[in-house]
């Protein structure tokens, strides 16, 4: 079983699908999942997602260092958090610090394949050691930003908890 807050999942081809990383860099990019593939080297992570219900996505995940991308885009010095948008209504910040972790990756592939639409593809945020609802689905921006943003909890009335996993 997998929970989603959205009621649909995106219906967009992977020659559309777009990631735009902007905000707090001196460098904005505008990259196709091709560009994503070709352009930059390749890392997996193997990891257990955990959703607040107690649900679990366990798989070897591959995809770009999200370290690599904010390389590129030069991001600046009071850069602190990264609004990650779907292509749907969601949006989770996520700590500029944690980012650039290793293992955590916008992902393109679940176990060699494809990510199933349902799962997150065509791409996914994977951050390891957070709650589901950190690695992001269907993202097709990265908004970085001085001040934390509310998220898609925050937005409903949920209190903001930066809250991790030990799974």
């Amino acid at each position: 079983m997998v929970f989603n807050v959205e009621s649909s999942v995106p219906d967009v081809k992977e020659k559309d699908w777009r990631l735009v990383i902007n905000g707090r860099v001196e460098n904005p990019v505008d990259l196709s999942i091709e560009q994503l593939k070709s352009d930059f080297r390749q890392e997996s992570v193997e990891t257990n997602i955990l959703c607040l219900r107690g649900v679990r996505i366990k798989g070897h995940w591959s995809g770009v260092a999200l370290k690599k991308i904010l390389e590129v885009v030069q991001v600046r010095r009071d850069a602190n958090w990264i609004r990650v948008k779907a292509y749907s209504d969601y949006a989770e910040p996520v700590r500029f610090d944690d980012a650039k972790q290793d293992g955590v990756i916008v992902a393109h592939s679940l176990d060699g394949e494809t990510i199933p639409k349902k799962q997150g593809g065509l791409l996914r945020l994977v951050v390891p050691e957070k709650y589901a609802y950190k690695s992001v689905k269907w993202i097709n921006e990265l908004n970085v930003l001085a001040e934390r943003p509310d998220g898609f909890w925050e937005k409903k009335g949920y209190p903001y908890k930066d809250q991790s996993n030990s799974v």
